[in-house]
């Protein structure tokens, strides 16, 4: 993203007005505003900010609210990723991961008709048993006619087979709740296999279940498996910035003709910041360093080409003591002979966790199977 010519933090929609502290895009008082934060604290904000700007509109669209706090806090978050030296379509991928990782967004899905995070979980379930069951009839969110209850039942995933003269049903329920499922919904499940006329039940959890639900599954012929996500972890990648700046080539002191002699000759170890001026005798120390800031700083801002010569009065003339020198000397002007230098710096951004497959597996690890998102159909 190009270095823009000041701050563009916002607030109230107005952009604010000081410089940029380059390369960030925010100027050095609102860049401090999320230096807390690490790169996947600061992109879970970014998606929280975006989910708070949307809602549904009346014709089932997610729409951005007009509310410009809102706007500004989502835009904020989204320059500062920016800053770190994420690239904009990184930015967004890594921003759409954290929303879907989260579910983040899954309520205003489930409004506009699109699968939350929870449904996109019986999907894969119900992919994974039609990828393995071949010959049999696997229905996703089945409704089965309850013989005690007299009503339909929602059944996530129905399983049918004829084996000889009999034929077979199979009953799959999903438990993406957040946490290990309970002995009571077990129970809850076995009555529903009871009443549907069920030989067989399995129930699928992404976090596991209770000791006490796993004995319930055991006498009630229920199998208990998980399935997981397998992901990369956060990837850190260092990506290498380089930006061309006017730096200075060489440095010219306009002062009073001293024969120096052999001092002409000697190295000068001092840096920028150790030569210093002095407008009096009780006035603090100016370092040369300052004056550079502010001559390369003009140059940006007023956008010369790059080589150039910047001269730098002074009036009155300001005292240095110059490196071999125990006496000051007036100072007239420097002139700053300027050229484009190229400065390489890294910056280390962090790409979320990437899916890589599905593994499915009972409790006691004898059935095992590992499935590639691709390999799965789609419903």
């Amino acid at each position: 993203m190009k270095q823009p010519d000041n701050c563009i933090f916002l607030t109230d929609r107005i952009e604010c007005s000081n410089l940029p502290a380059s390369p960030h895009l925010f100027c050095s008082e609102h860049k401090l505003v999320f230096a807390s934060l690490d790169n996947p604290s600061l992109l879970e904000e970014a998606a929280r900010s975006m989910r708070a700007m949307t809602y549904v509109s009346q014709d089932k669209k997610i729409t951005a609210h007009a509310d410009p706090k809102l706007i500004d806090a989502f835009i904020n978050r989204l320059h500062e990723v920016l800053s770190r030296g994420y690239a904009p379509q990184e930015a967004l991928d890594a921003i759409g991961n954290v929303i879907q990782e989260k579910g983040i967004l899954d309520d205003q899905l489930k409004e506009i008709g699109k699968d939350p995070k929870w449904k996109k979980f019986e999907k894969i379930v119900a992919g994974i048993h039609m990828l393995q069951f071949q010959g049999a009839e696997v229905k996703f969110d089945d409704h089965i006619m309850g013989k005690k209850t007299g009503g339909p039942r929602q059944i996530d995933v129905s399983i049918r087979f004829k084996q000889g003269f009999y034929d077979y049903l199979t009953i799959v329920e999903c438990k993406d709740i957040g946490r290990k499922v309970e002995v009571k919904e077990v129970e809850a499940f076995s009555k529903k296999m009871e009443d549907v006329g069920a030989r067989h039940g399995v129930m699928v959890s992404p976090h596991g279940f209770q000791r006490g639900g796993i004995g319930t599954a055991d006498f009630d012929n229920i199998e208990l498996f998980t399935l997981t996500e397998i992901k990369t972890d956060w990837i850190k990648r260092i990506k290498a910035n380089v930006i061309t700046l006017p730096w200075p080539a060489e440095i010219e002191f306009d002062y009073p003709y001293i024969d120096i002699g052999e001092i002409r000759e000697q190295p000068i170890e001092e840096g920028f910041h150790d030569i210093l001026f002095h407008r009096g005798a009780n006035d603090p120390p100016i370092p040369l360093s300052k004056f550079l800031h502010d001559v390369i700083t003009h140059v940006i801002e007023n956008k010369w080409t790059v080589p150039c010569e910047v001269r730098v009065p002074f009036e009155p003339p300001l005292l240095c003591r110059f490196p071999g020198f125990t006496v000051y000397c007036p100072v007239y002007a420097i002139i700053v002979h300027l050229e484009p230098s190229r400065f390489a710096f890294g910056t280390e951004i962090d790409i979320p966790p990437k899916l890589m497959s599905y593994r499915y597996a009972d409790l006691k690890g004898r059935n095992v199977h590992e499935f590639m998102p691709r390999d799965i159909p789609r419903i």
